[in-house]
């Protein structure tokens, strides 16, 4: 830093599940949450039958029983909305 300022940042304790990143001019103490990434693949079906991909929904949620297959879909139904040629949406769950 060319300011000549000195800058310092508070340190916390690092748990077993943070690491310290170095970015050239601070260190950032990142927290790792569980490994595994659940989302949610959304597509609609035309009247033919073909489905149409049309969007992924990360789940960010931490309290597993505030997960229903009808909250997962109204994000779908919001997107979409009321469209002509839609014969159904409906997501494929993804986990990594």
């Amino acid at each position: 830093m060319a300011c000549g300022r000195k800058v310092s940042f508070l340190k916390g304790q690092v748990g077993p599940l943070e690491r310290s990143v170095w970015l050239g001019i601070l260190t950032v103490n990142i927290k790792e949450r569980d490994s595994s990434l659940t989302a949610y693949e959304f597509y609609w079906e035309d009247w033919d039958g073909r489905p149409h991909f049309f969007g992924v929904l990360p789940e960010r949620r931490k309290k597993p029983e505030r997960i229903t297959q009808e909250s997962i879909m109204n994000w779908g139904e919001m997107v979409m909305g009321q469209k002509e040629g839609i014969k159904k949406i409906f997501f494929v769950k993804v986990e990594e």
